[in-house]
C-alpha cells in the first residue's frame, strides 16, 4: 500500500545521507522497546471512515490505552506522515490521533506538518491528499524537511543513538496501509 512505499522511501532516503534507519510495520510493535531513545517516524494511511489500517489497529489500541504512563516515550522524537483522502469526513484521522497521542506520552515532535499550508494539510503532522495528488505535494515537501532535520540531529548527537530496533539503526520508520504485510 501507500504507507509502506512512502515508509520505506523515507527509509532509503535517510539511509542515504548516513543516517541508520529500521522500517518496521505498526503490526511488529511489540517487538521494539518503546523506553529506548530514538526518532521515530510514523506513516500511516486512513482506511473505511477514518479508521487505522487493519495492520495498525493492534497498536492503536495499545498506544490509546489510558492506563500508559504519560512518560512512556519521553525518549522518543517522532514526527506523523498521514496519508488520506479529503472525499472522506475524516480525513487523515488515524495520524492525526497518533501525533496527538504520541506526545501526550511524553514523546516530542521533531517534525511538523507543512508551514503556510490552508485547513486541514498544515498542524502538526504531515498530511497528505491522495485525492487532489497531495501525497506528492506533501509527502516530498515533508520528507526534504524531515531529512534535514535528521541530519542536523545526527550531526549534533555527540553520542550514538540507541539501537531502533533489535537489529539496530538510528531511526525507526513505522508505516501500515490497508491490506500490507509487515515490513522487513
Amino acid at each position: 500500500g501507500n504507507a509502506e512505499a512512502v515508509a520505506g522511501q523515507i527509509k532509503d532516503k535517510i539511509a542515504g545521507v548516513g543516517v541508520g534507519a529500521s522500517l518496521v510495520n505498526m503490526s511488529d510493535f511489540d517487538k521494539i522497546d518503546v523506553a529506548l531513545e530514538r526518532v521515530v517516524v510514523a506513516v500511516v494511511s486512513t482506511t473505511g471512515q477514518g479508521d487505522p489500517p487493519d495492520g495498525a489497529a493492534k497498536f492503536f489500541r495499545h498506544i490509546k490505552k489510558r492506563a500508559n504512563p504519560a512518560d512512556m516515550l519521553q525518549g522518543w522524537r517522532y514526527g506523523v506522515l498521514a496519508l488520506g483522502d479529503t472525499n472522506y469526513d475524516q480525513f487523515c484521522k488515524p495520524g492525526k490521533v497518533l501525533d496527538k497521542r504520541l506526545a501526550e506520552l511524553g514523546a516530542k515532535r521533531l517534525v511538523t506538518g507543512p508551514e503556510n499550508v490552508a485547513g486541514e494539510y498544515g498542524g502538526p503532522c504531515g498530511a497528505a491528499d491522495d485525492a487532489e495528488g497531495g501525497l506528492v505535494e506533501t509527502v516530498e515537501p515533508w520528507t526534504l524537511h524531515l531529512i534535514d532535520v535528521v541530519k542536523k540531529l545526527s550531526a549534533s548527537s555527540s553520542a550514538p543513538a540507541a539501537p531502533a530496533t533489535p537489529a539496530g539503526g538510528d531511526v525507526a520508520m513505522a508505516g501500515a496501509g490497508a491490506d500490507e504485510p509487515p515490513m522487513a
